[in-house]
């Protein structure tokens, strides 16, 4: 009787062992589920965080290949941009500081009685096709706010025109949509007038004992600014020393104006202002222009 429940008794315990190993081994399975399933979704992670940065860097792409498109200008010579135009002065060159994103517009310095005609305006005059314009527009980001200086009076009815007035004046109904800018700073044209004002007195306070250079200037407009995605622009004079720029950097901030000053007087002198609706200020830093 006592052999039978010392049988009975191990019997019960080789079943209460088998089933803790049961169990030991159904955790241990469930354990390495749990793993693989959290590397699975580690690995599922890596893969969204992969794709995420895919996505930024395309975005990034886009974005630098849209500002390149909206703001770059003829990247030619001064002299071959001469030949194009005509008889008229350039006043748009390509300038990009090396990966940087935005780029830089230019515009050359010419004198006051120069006609300020671009090759947007003598295409339109021209008669170019809406393709051509299209082009000159898209890929080398002719800007469409600028106006001449003066026209022939027997050719257009007024002195300073952008190219989308002188197609209306010529009847090229096609090229009005294509010819309308698209403005991306919406600043009211009181407040660019006195910057604008304000920022011609920094240049003939600083140019004042340069008089004839001042004479053989004409003096940017700020209103192309607010065409372009990154409203930074470079206003060259001729370099004191070769190799070294001289001239003035400008960039809307909101409804103020960043300038930065190159070789103005003193060679190597650089310095830096905020122009404001009620006046010119000297500041030690512009964290803005990134450069």
């Amino acid at each position: 009787m006592s052999s039978r429940r010392d049988s009975d008794f191990a019997r019960l315990e080789q079943l209460l062992q088998e089933e803790r190993r049961n169990r030991q081994e159904a955790d241990e399975r469930a354990g390495q589920e749990r793993r693989r399933a959290e590397e699975a979704d580690e690995r599922a992670g890596q893969e969204r965080r992969r794709a995420e940065e895919a996505d930024e860097r395309a975005e990034q792409e886009r974005r630098r290949a849209e500002d390149e498109q909206q703001n770059r200008c003829f990247e030619t010579s001064g002299e071959q941009v001469w030949t194009v135009v005509g008889k008229y002065p350039a006043v748009e060159i390509m300038s990009q500081k090396q990966d940087h994103i935005s780029t830089f517009i230019v515009y050359s310095f010419t004198p006051q009685n120069s006609s300020g005609w671009t090759p947007l305006h003598q295409a339109v005059f021209m008669g170019a096709s809406h393709q051509q314009i299209s082009r000159l527009i898209q890929q080398f980001g002719a800007l469409r706010l600028l106006r001449t200086s003066w026209t022939d009076s027997s050719e257009l009815p007024y002195r300073r025109m952008t190219a989308a007035e002188i197609a209306r004046e010529l009847g090229y109904t096609d090229l009005f949509t294509l010819l309308a800018p698209t403005i991306y700073h919406c600043v009211p044209y009181d407040v660019l007038a006195t910057l604008q004002e304000h920022f011609y007195g920094l240049i003939r306070l600083q140019l004042h004992q340069l008089p004839q250079e001042l004479a053989n200037l004409r003096l940017p407009e700020l209103v192309v600014l607010t065409e372009l995605r990154v409203p930074l622009m470079w206003f060259p004079l001729k370099p004191a020393v070769t190799g070294s720029p001289r001239g003035y950097m400008y960039r809307l901030d909101r409804r103020e104006l960043l300038v930065k000053s190159f070789r103005i007087g003193d060679p190597g002198n650089i310095k830096l202002f905020r122009i404001s609706e009620a006046g010119l200020m000297e500041i030690e830093e512009a964290i803005v222009f990134n450069i």
